[in-house]
């Protein structure tokens, strides 16, 4: 930090430098305080802080001043991205009391924001104001631009008068005088800087001098200190000790004049000069003028150059809300596209106003509106049209001579070619040869020495570096003349160097190599257009250009499109053996362009030709860490791999895309621009052949011409552009609803009332919910009437018929009836179709959800009926009317019509009926009932006769019940089906109250089957009334006949009293012996006890006989019976009247359950609700 004897305190650091923030090593809100020494009591009450500071980039914090007197106060603050340029400040702080100076930086949201602090003097007195420059100092303030000047000056002068009277002011008037005083355009300008500084003054800050630039001021002395027509007292203003000390940044240097013969009054951008002319001329004629001027009219071809149009303008225009015509221009036939003053087709950018239609011509800048910045006001003009007769103010525009004065030191051109045609690498590459302490703006600018115009730009054959050594002198290299024997092989070269890359010595040396010819045969060929290129480098080294070998990356290419080639390997070694680093030559670079497949391409081009940004190629580590030769910088497009040209990485995942790069033999199809009003589809600077551009107009115009062309494989369009033409029905719309007074909000006028003609139809039945009672339909509706307002002539705008939005036109509200949609909200609002008539014609296309009332009682041969209405919300006399039958189309009905529709099992019928404000769709639809006889009807049926047939099973069969129940609970499934199909209502179906019957019946009768086969299985007689009534009588009833008769009384066996009837009993059959016969007087004791036991034995015995005759009488008798029965079994087995009786009421059931059914369906009919 360099201060003057007018500090008194500053805070410390080295020496000659600035301190600053690093914000890539801190994170947000972080904070950096430096704090100075503590100033005592001063005899100064007031004292000036001044400091210069630097504040750059999109994430900038904080920079804070503050003073401590026991309490820290800020007396300065200043945030945010404040341009790359170092800014001086000041501030008036009372000293009287001991403080203490804090600078406090805040970083900010990026580490795009470092914030750097340079010479901080605290000086006696209040902060100083500037001056006006003085009428005597009136040229000073033309050449140098600014009105406002700092004293003292270098002189020593403190006040205006010291200046006015001293021989530095006599001097620099007679440089005014006579411009061609001096050999330098600047000289009046330097001479001028030095008497009367330029005065920075920022709001409270303290005014100080802007320092002129070093390289300006090195420049100018060294031209004019040997100028031969300079006289010894202006030579003596300009010495070198001016320059010492100078910054080379955020410094003073004059624009450079046009030319010496140039009208003052033009002001330099990019290089171009530009003056606004407020004569009025024609296109053609202001064209002639700037011709005349060396140039052309202005060509905006940029969004930066048509913003410091736009600015130049309002800044030096008479009249800013003018027209102010510049070089575009239409051809008059309209045929081509609009072309620029140079002949080059209108690019991608332009700024015209879109609702400028139907205005050919001539291109300009038009009034709008202004916007207030706090830097500086700014005009936000776009561009018009008008026709190219018309006279209108222009801006001229002259390009800016390239060259350079004295030793050029202060040469700032962005020329790069050397005089050998090379282009020149980066100062970045020679930053470590540059002597310490020079003033090189080495991030700049490529240096270049060119050849220059006669009297200005001089200098010799020299080293491609000049004007950076401590001497200021040129390092002469030693360069030989080529022979013409080498001339064959360089053609464009016209001297050398030694030794060249093949260790050549001289050209003797280059001669007698034995590769020579093969290297000339090698250098024809037709692989790579800088094959020539890379090998006369190799073998004639050129003088002027870097020393190095050349780079690994340009061999690559072009082995890869030459290593087919036999000579290649004999002359080129292997391209491993080139050095891959920085430090290399990469033969002439475009860096718009790629040559071969672009593995040399060293270009900044970063996005791919799907607009998409470029990622990092620390993304690709393959690619990094194998191809370490390739270049591979930050996110720039390269080919390290030999693909079809340069790439890039866009996803982090690995995707990748091809770059928007052109090759440079201009195998493309280049952008051709579009016409005014046309949009094409997609955008890009140049068209791969093969791809295809769709080109497409703004609202309101119609394409003329193709709406899509190739570009073909000769890598040509194939059509001529399209053009738009302004659309009728937007010039109509315009007419109507913009310039016009038509509301929306009001109906047509009419005092009798507005008839709304109704026409509508059912496209489909989308869906019928026959449990839920509502219809889903495709509905179109539409909606006609006059309004007056609307007409026009036809043949003003050739169109009978317009679609126009449904906002802009009066609409009659209408509701939907019987809606069964809670989500409708209303009908849509599609676009009306208005006639030249008037009339206007709103077709209503939509879904409609409706309800309807299903008559199910005879289902499946039921009926529904449905209905579609709309109600007019009329707020005036509107009424709806049918349609005429010449009015309507074939797709829609209207009153007295019908139509019918088939929509799976129902046919369909409907009609239309208008009423007043009502209008509906009525529809009757009759199901079709052959599906539901076959699915649901006839499984009934069968049912129900399946249950009858129980009834034949016979009684003792135990699989009756459970046949039976199986049959009652497929009736109940049955049933089930059939409620679903149906309504949830008070009404039941035929069908299911049938069914309900059957079931009913059938579980009553499955009871009685019970019964029946418990009283089959009793023996026994029935009682004389129940065989009256049941065997005699209800058998006959039931068709049975009279079973009394047929029922005989089972024959039973003898029974055992009459088998031992049959038997004799001892006493009868026995003969009577008795004890008592005998004489007991005469037999003895013993021999009476003998006797007894006999009697007894022959008593048993006897009787045992007995029974043995009677048991054989009555098997006898049963054999009998048993044959008996066997064959009454073969003529018909003998039942009981028991199971008589069970016969007899089983077909009793089987007739009630058959005649109940029948029973129901009349009462059913009759008792069915109206």
């Amino acid at each position: 930090m360099d201060c003057d004897d007018k500090t008194i305190y500053m805070c410390e650091r080295p020496t000659g430098s600035y301190i600053y923030i690093e914000a890539s090593d801190a994170v947000e809100n972080d904070v950096a305080r430096l704090e100075c020494e503590v100033i005592p009591d001063g005899a100064h009450v007031k004292s000036c802080l001044s400091w210069r500071y630097h504040m750059y980039g999109s994430g900038t914090g904080t920079l804070r001043v503050l003073v401590k007197q026991g309490m820290e106060r800020e007396v300065w603050h200043q945030s945010g991205d404040q341009g790359n340029q170092w800014h001086t400040m000041a501030v008036t702080l009372r000293t009287a009391a001991p403080l203490q100076i804090v600078f406090e930086g805040t970083r900010g949201s990026s580490d795009l924001g470092d914030i750097a602090l340079d010479d901080v003097a605290l000086t006696a007195g209040a902060c100083k104001d500037c001056q006006e420059v003085p009428t005597q100092l009136e040229f000073c303030k033309t050449v140098n631009g600014y009105s406002r000047i700092f004293l003292p000056n270098v002189y020593g002068h403190s006040t205006m008068d010291e200046v006015l009277a001293s021989d530095e002011y006599k001097v620099t008037l007679s440089l005014s005088n006579d411009r061609n005083a001096t050999c330098h355009p600047s000289g009046l300008a330097f001479a001028c800087f030095l008497l009367a500084p330029m005065c920075i003054d920022v709001g409270s800050t303290q005014p100080v001098t802007r320092k002129m630039c070093w390289s300006w001021c090195r420049e100018i002395v060294d031209t004019n200190q040997d100028c031969p027509k300079m006289d010894t007292k202006a030579k003596a203003m300009f010495l070198d000790r001016h320059c010492d000390g100078l910054p080379n940044m955020d410094c003073f240097h004059s624009e450079r004049t046009l030319s010496k013969e140039a009208t003052r009054g033009y002001s330099q951008f990019q290089g171009v000069w530009y003056k606004v002319f407020e004569e009025r001329k024609s296109y053609t004629d202001s064209l002639q003028m700037c011709r005349e001027d060396g140039g052309t009219l202005s060509m905006p071809k940029t969004a930066a150059i048509n913003a410091f149009l736009i600015n130049f303008i309002t800044d030096t225009a008479a009249e800013p809300d003018g027209a102010y015509r510049f070089g575009l221009s239409e051809p008059p036939d309209e045929s081509g596209a609009w072309m620029w003053a140079d002949g080059a087709i209108l690019g991608v950018y332009s700024s015209w106003i879109v609702s400028d239609a139907g205005i050919k011509g001539c291109a300009s800048y038009v009034n709008a509106t202004k916007v207030n910045t706090v830097a500086q006001p700014r005009w936000s003009a776009t561009w018009s049209a008008s026709p190219c007769h018309t006279l209108a103010s222009f801006i001229c525009q002259v390009e800016m001579t390239d060259c350079f004065y004295g030793h050029g030191h202060d040469y700032s051109g962005t020329w790069e070619i050397t005089e050998r045609g090379e282009r020149c690498v980066s100062w970045q590459t020679v930053k470590d040869e540059v002597s310490e302490g020079y003033h090189v703006e080495l991030h700049f600018h490529p240096f270049e020495l060119s050849i220059g115009e006669s009297g200005f730009c001089q200098g010799g054959r020299v080293h491609v570096i000049d004007g950076s050594w401590s001497d200021g002198k040129s390092d002469i290299v030693g360069c030989q003349t080529i022979h013409n024997s080498i001339k064959e092989l360089c053609p464009t070269s016209a001297y050398a160097t030694f030794p060249n890359h093949y260790r050549h010595v001289n050209f003797d040396a280059i001669l007698q190599w034995e590769k020579f010819n093969t290297t000339k045969t090698l250098s024809q060929k037709r692989c790579h257009d800088q094959i020539r290129e890379f090998l006369c480098y190799m073998v004639v080294t050129p003088c002027s250009g870097s020393k190095y070998a050349p780079c690994r990356s340009w061999c690559e290419e072009l082995k890869l499109n030459c290593d087919h080639e036999p000579e290649w390997s004999a002359v080129v070694p292997e391209c491993s053996a080139f050095d891959a680093s920085n430090h290399c030559y990469p033969g002439p670079i475009s860096q718009g362009c790629y040559r071969g497949k672009g593995l040399n391409y060293r270009g900044t081009v970063n996005i791919t030709v799907t607009g998409r940004p470029c990622l990092s190629w620390n993304t690709r580590a393959y690619e990094v860490e194998t191809y370490t030769w390739a270049n591979l910088e930050e996110n720039y497009c390269r080919n390290p791999d030999g693909a079809e040209r340069p790439w890039c990485n866009v996803e982090t995942t690995g995707n990748w895309e091809y770059c928007d790069i052109p090759p440079c033999d201009n195998q493309v199809c280049k952008d051709r621009g579009v016409h005014r009003r046309v949009l094409r589809e997609p955008v890009r600077t140049f068209y791969w052949p093969g791809e295809k551009v769709t080109y497409s107009c703004e609202g309101g115009y119609t394409l003329r011409g193709a709406p899509e062309i190739k570009c073909s494989q000769e890598a040509e369009w194939e059509l001529d552009l399209p053009t738009c033409t302004e659309d009728p029905r937007t010039k109509l719309l315009v007419d109507k609803f913009e310039k016009g007074s038509i509301s929306p909000n009001l109906p047509p006028p009419g005092g009798n009332g507005l008839n709304i003609t109704v026409a509508a139809s059912i496209d489909d039945i989308i869906d019928l919910d026959e449990p839920g009672e509502s219809i889903t339909t495709a509905a179109r509706i539409n909606l006609k009437w006059y309004d007056i307002r609307l007409k026009w002539v036809n043949t003003l705008y050739d169109l009978t018929k317009v679609f126009v939005e449904h906002e802009k036109i009066w609409t009659p509200k209408i509701k939907l009836r019987g809606s069964a949609d809670t989500q409708f909200l209303g009908f849509p609002e599609d676009d009306l179709e208005m006639s030249h008539t008037g009339e206007v014609t709103w077709t209503i296309e939509t879904i409609l959800v409706t309800t309807c009332i299903l008559d199910h009682f005879l289902f499946p041969f039921d009926n529904m009926t449905c209905n579609v209405c709309i109600r007019g919300d009329f707020r005036s006399n509107e009424v709806f009317v049918c349609a005429g039958m010449d009015d309507i189309g074939d797709d829609v009905i209207t009153c007295h019509q019908h139509k019918r529709l088939k929509r799976g099992e129902w046919d369909v019928v409907y009609n239309m009926r208008v009423e007043n404000t009502t209008a509906c769709l009525d529809l009757q639809l009759q199901r079709n009932s052959l599906y539901h006889m076959c699915t649901t009807v006839s499984p009934s049926i069968v049912l129900v006769v399946l249950m009858g047939i129980t009834f034949c099973v016979p009684i003792d069969k135990g699989d009756r019940l459970s046949y039976g129940m199986s049959i009652l609970l497929s009736m109940f499934v049955s049933l089930v089906v059939i409620n679903d199909f149906l309504p949830r209502s008070a009404t039941f179906p035929l069908l299911g109250i049938l069914t309900i019957t059957a079931i009913i019946l059938m579980g009553v009768f499955m009871l009685a089957t019970a019964v029946v086969i418990s009283l089959s299985g009793r023996e026994g007689k029935l009682p004389p009334w129940a065989r009256t009534v049941f065997l005699k009588y209800c058998a006959m009833a039931m068709l049975l006949g009279d079973l009394t008769k047929k029922c005989r009384r089972k024959e039973e066996p003898p029974a055992i009293n009459s088998i031992d009837a049959t038997m004799a009993s001892p006493t009868e059959r026995m003969p009577s012996f008795t004890v008592d016969s005998f004489n007991l007087e005469e037999e003895p004791r013993r021999r009476l006890n003998l006797m007894k036991i006999l009697v007894s034995t022959n008593t048993v015995m006897w009787r045992i006989q007995n029974t043995m005759v009677a048991t054989q009488s009555t098997l006898h008798k049963l054999n009998m019976w048993l044959g008996k029965n066997e064959e009454d079994s073969r003529d018909g087995d003998e039942e009981s009247e028991w199971m008589v009786l069970s016969r007899v009421l089983d077909r009793l059931c089987f007739v009630l359950y058959f005649s109940c059914l029948f029973m129901t369906l009349p009462i059913a009919l009759y008792s069915r609700p109206n």
